[in-house]
Protein backbone atom coordinates (compact mmCIF):
# COMPACT_ATOMS: atom_id res chain seq x y z
CA UNK A 1 0.00 0.00 0.00
CA UNK A 2 1.06 3.53 -0.77
CA UNK A 3 -0.45 5.92 1.75
CA UNK A 4 -0.52 9.54 2.78
CA UNK A 5 -0.98 9.99 6.52
CA UNK A 6 -2.16 13.09 8.32
CA UNK A 7 -1.52 13.42 12.04
CA UNK A 8 -4.11 14.55 14.57
CA UNK A 9 -1.89 17.43 15.67
CA UNK A 10 1.22 18.95 14.16
CA UNK A 11 3.40 19.75 17.11
CA UNK A 12 7.05 18.75 17.57
CA UNK A 13 6.04 16.36 20.36
CA UNK A 14 3.45 14.60 18.18
CA UNK A 15 5.89 14.32 15.25
CA UNK A 16 8.59 12.86 17.51
CA UNK A 17 6.20 10.36 19.08
CA UNK A 18 4.92 9.26 15.67
CA UNK A 19 8.45 8.84 14.28
CA UNK A 20 9.47 6.64 17.21
CA UNK A 21 6.30 4.61 16.99
CA UNK A 22 6.31 4.02 13.22
CA UNK A 23 9.88 2.70 13.39
CA UNK A 24 8.55 -0.22 15.45
CA UNK A 25 5.66 -1.12 13.12
CA UNK A 26 6.82 -4.12 11.05
CA UNK A 27 4.34 -3.58 8.18
CA UNK A 28 5.75 -0.11 7.45
CA UNK A 29 8.90 -0.18 5.32
CA UNK A 30 8.95 3.46 4.15
CA UNK A 31 7.84 6.54 6.07
CA UNK A 32 8.85 10.03 4.98
CA UNK A 33 7.67 13.47 6.10
CA UNK A 34 6.37 15.48 3.15
CA UNK A 35 5.40 19.08 2.51
CA UNK A 36 1.86 18.76 1.23
CA UNK A 37 -1.69 18.32 2.53
CA UNK A 38 -0.65 15.22 4.49
CA UNK A 39 2.23 14.94 6.96
CA UNK A 40 3.81 11.65 5.88
CA UNK A 41 4.10 9.40 2.86
CA UNK A 42 4.26 5.76 3.82
CA UNK A 43 4.50 2.31 2.30
CA UNK A 44 3.24 -0.74 4.11
CA UNK A 45 3.11 -4.39 3.12
CA UNK A 46 0.06 -6.38 4.14
CA UNK A 47 -1.43 -9.67 3.01
CA UNK A 48 -4.68 -8.29 1.57
CA UNK A 49 -7.30 -5.56 2.01
CA UNK A 50 -8.72 -7.24 5.13
CA UNK A 51 -5.25 -7.12 6.69
CA UNK A 52 -4.86 -3.48 5.59
CA UNK A 53 -8.14 -2.52 7.24
CA UNK A 54 -7.01 -4.15 10.47
CA UNK A 55 -3.58 -2.47 10.20
CA UNK A 56 -5.28 0.88 9.65
CA UNK A 57 -7.82 0.56 12.46
CA UNK A 58 -5.68 -1.17 15.08
CA UNK A 59 -2.29 0.37 14.35
CA UNK A 60 -2.15 3.65 12.43
CA UNK A 61 -5.30 5.25 13.81
CA UNK A 62 -4.15 4.33 17.32
CA UNK A 63 -0.79 6.07 16.79
CA UNK A 64 -1.92 9.63 16.06
CA UNK A 65 -2.99 9.35 12.42
CA UNK A 66 -6.26 11.17 11.84
CA UNK A 67 -6.77 10.76 8.11
CA UNK A 68 -5.31 8.75 5.27
CA UNK A 69 -5.36 8.50 1.51
CA UNK A 70 -4.34 5.03 0.36
CA UNK A 71 -3.49 3.58 -3.02
CA UNK A 72 -3.38 -0.18 -3.44
CA UNK A 73 -0.53 -1.34 -5.67
CA UNK A 74 -1.83 -3.84 -8.22
CA UNK A 75 1.49 -4.77 -9.80
CA UNK A 76 5.11 -3.77 -9.41
CA UNK A 77 6.40 -2.81 -12.87
CA UNK A 78 9.77 -1.49 -11.68
CA UNK A 79 11.41 -1.16 -8.30
CA UNK A 80 15.08 -0.26 -8.18
CA UNK A 81 17.45 1.60 -5.92
CA UNK A 82 20.09 2.10 -8.63
CA UNK A 83 20.55 5.67 -9.84
CA UNK A 84 22.31 6.57 -13.09
CA UNK A 85 24.67 9.00 -11.37
CA UNK A 86 28.31 9.04 -12.34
Amino acid sequence: MFSEWGLTHTTPRVYDAFKKCVQRIPQVFVCQPVACVFDYLGKARVKDMVAYREFLLKTLLQKGVSDTHTNAVMEEVKNTTKLPIK
